[in-house]
C-alpha cells in the first residue's frame, strides 16, 4: 500500500526515493538494478512464508 494525493492505494506499491515516485516493487527493483544502486531490504521474520499474495 502507498498513499498517494491522500489517498490509500492497495497493492505492492513502494516509493522511489530520491523522487518520491510511487510505482510496483518489481518496477521499483528494476529501477534500482539499473541505477547499480545498493539496496537494503527490511521484512518480518516470518515474512513469505504465508500466501503468494504476501509478495
Amino acid at each position: 500500500m502507498a498513499v498517494v494525493d491522500g489517498k490509500v492505494q492497495k497493492g505492492s506499491l513502494t516509493r522511489i526515493e530520491p523522487e518520491g515516485q510511487v510505482m510496483r516493487m518489481w518496477e521499483a527493483i528494476e529501477t534500482y538494478m539499473a541505477r547499480k544502486q545498493p539496496l537494503i531490504i527490511i521484512a518480518g521474520a516470518d515474512y513469505g512464508q504465508g500466501s503468494s499474495r504476501d509478495w
